[in-house]
């Protein structure tokens, strides 16, 4: 502000604000009055908190329970605290003191709650109320005295269900020793304190949807949210709320069902002989797909290692006379005399044990275990 007139805050939170060169969070050129007032956080290279104008006639009335900077440091210019005065200047961090901005219950509007032990709480000693209320409309005071800015902290009441600020869990009662003590924190291993976002309904808990995030029907704490910012929409491609898959239809038979669940449609065969695979048609809700295995040379094994979809020709142990076709074949004998005739093709005759006679005919054939070879190489 630079018009030269009169700034006035009163029960105000400035925080998280930045400036290029000084006053990150109040930059004033005329009068400035503070009152009840909190600015911490905010950054610039000089002033972070407030720059005030020291030009004659103008004023910074201050003193008045307010709180300014972090880490002992008020980061203020153009005015000096009073030694002794009201104002603070807390020693801690911007954690110790605020915490992040939030839509905090029942507020309609963002605000910066009260971490507990803040400095803030309870040290406006007197001039308050009024106002009667903070930004949210909650009642001032809720302690001994009102708090500096513009949230007054409920102190948590432990056992009602809810986990309030202070608390690091909720299990409707007072008793220690259950996994949640009679202050509402978390005990040793032992206990059963509800952990939210684990998928599993434990303590207190109305629901769990495997996160911590609220506006999905199931709150930040395992509540059941009456009016959800929105619900879950099968169809719409997005994974949501209870949903396990979404592809961007509500068509069962492709592997995410018409309510956003994997399907089971079974396995599927593709490749034949020794490159045949066998796969599942659907890995969480996502259609898999099945790539045949690599050909091999043909082996006299009974199996189509080259993966034509032409088998092995067998015999059995005793005599046989085995016939190819025209083209490539792989005959195997096994047991006894055996006639191999391989016809055309680029044949393997494989005699096995016993007298054999492998006859390749055209093209360039292959005899093995054969006692008598007739166009064979």
């Amino acid at each position: 502000m630079g018009c030269g007139c009169t700034l006035t805050l009163t029960n105000s939170t400035v925080s998280g604000n930045s400036a290029g060169s000084l006053g990150g969070g109040v930059y004033n050129g005329g009068n400035l009055v503070l009152i009840h007032t909190l600015i911490s956080g905010n950054t610039a290279p000089t002033a972070p908190e407030i720059s005030q104008t020291t030009y004659p006639g103008y004023t910074a009335t201050v003193d008045n329970f307010n709180l300014f900077g972090v880490n002992g440091n008020a980061g203020v210019v153009g005015f000096t605290l009073s030694p002794g005065g009201s104002d603070i200047v807390p020693a801690g961090g911007l954690s110790t003191i605020l915490l992040p901005l939030a839509l905090n219950s029942p507020g309609t509007t963002q605000t910066h709650a009260l971490p507990i032990g803040s400095p803030a709480i309870d040290a406006v000693l007197s001039g308050c109320p009024p106002p009667g209320t903070d930004q949210r409309g909650i009642t001032r005071p809720q302690g001994a005295a009102c708090d500096i800015g513009a949230f007054e902290l409920v102190p948590p009441v432990c056992g009602n269900g809810v986990v309030e600020s202070g608390e690091q869990c909720e299990d409707l009662n007072t008793t220690s020793g259950d996994g949640c003590s009679a202050t509402c924190q978390s005990e040793p291993p032992g206990g059963s304190c509800p952990v939210c976002g684990n998928e599993t309904i434990e303590g207190i808990e109305a629901c769990d949807d495997g996160n911590t995030e609220g506006g999905d029907g199931c709150s930040a704490t395992c509540q059941i949210e009456v009016e959800p910012p929105t619900c879950p929409v099968c169809g719409n491609g997005t994974v949501e709320g209870i949903e396990t898959c979404d592809d961007g239809n509500t068509v069962n038979g492709d592997c995410c069902s018409s309510v956003c669940q994997p399907e089971d449609l079974g396995t599927t065969t593709c490749g034949v002989g020794a490159c045949s695979e066998t796969v599942d048609k659907c890995v969480n809700g996502e259609p898999q797909a099945c790539t045949p295995g690599t050909p091999g040379p043909e082996l006299c094994n009974g199996i189509d290692d080259n993966c034509d979809g032409r088998n092995d020709i067998m015999g059995t142990e005793g005599f046989n006379v085995l016939t190819g076709t025209p083209g490539d074949d792989v005959l195997v004998g096994l047991g006894g005399p055996d006639v191999l005739n391989g016809q055309g093709g680029n044949d393997l005759l494989c005699g096995g044990a016993g007298l054999d006679i492998c006859n390749g005919g055209p093209g360039t054939d292959t005899a093995i275990d054969c006692e008598v070879k007739l166009q064979v190489p």
